[in-house]
């Protein structure tokens, strides 16, 4: 009985700190959405302030690129740092994996995913690339 008892409070407690805990570090899953949403309105400025600002630079052309497309996201998953790998950054947000559906401008469509690492500063999430993006910035842009 005791040990049912036990498992009771133990999931009672998980139940109602873990809500508190995702609730708190929506931050990634913001960031995202964020960047997504410039992107689609050509909002070019507002897509790069979600980029980490030492990259801004140099993810220039692609962003100007990659602006208008429209992105319809299917799913958005957020990887949080581990309870008993880093005690100090558990529940902290370390990467996201976005699922797409995608149209370019020129009317193309395409499925996609993407992993985008990123890190925390203060309230603010900022990614270390920009979703659905090459793996390098491009130094000149691609021929239309």
């Amino acid at each position: 009985m005791r040990t049912v008892l036990t498992l009771l409070c133990v999931g009672a407690l998980v139940a109602f700190f873990g809500p508190l805990v995702e609730g708190r570090h929506r931050s990634a899953e913001r960031s995202v959405r964020e960047y997504v949403d410039a992107i689609q309105s050509r909002d070019i400025d507002s897509a790069l302030q979600v980029l980490e600002p030492s990259i801004r630079p140099d993810w220039r052309i692609f962003v100007e690129h990659q602006s208008g497309d429209s992105i319809r996201l299917q799913s958005v998953a957020v990887q949080r740092g581990s309870l008993f790998s880093h005690p100090r950054f558990w529940g902290t947000p370390q990467s996201v994996t976005l699922t797409a559906e995608l149209t370019g401008k020129g009317g193309e469509r395409w499925l996609a995913t993407s992993h985008v690492m990123g890190r925390q500063e203060g309230e603010r999430w900022f990614l270390e690339t920009p979703p659905f993006g090459p793996d390098a910035p491009w130094l000149v842009p691609p021929e239309s």
